[in-house]
């Protein structure tokens, strides 16, 4: 897997579980102390995000890791 496939992946899972959870990106930069900027960066996959905040982001939406990464490859 790419790292854009990975980015693509990453921002349709974070899309989805922050639309099950009725959670704004603004809401979810709030609580995990990023900037709405950064969190619209990962949703519109132009951005990937660092291990710090993938941990902040799936403690806040109460998710496994896995459910944001949502792969078991590496990435090339």
């Amino acid at each position: 897997m790419t790292k854009q496939e990975w980015m693509e992946l990453f921002g349709d899972n974070l899309k989805k579980l922050m639309d099950e959870r009725g959670m704004s990106g603004k809401e979810l930069a709030t609580k995990t102390y990023m900037s709405p900027a950064t969190i619209s960066k990962y949703i519109n996959k132009k951005q990937a995000p660092k291990p710090k905040a993938i941990i902040n982001m799936s403690l806040v939406l109460g998710v496994p890791i896995k459910d944001l990464i949502g792969f078991t490859n590496h990435i090339d």
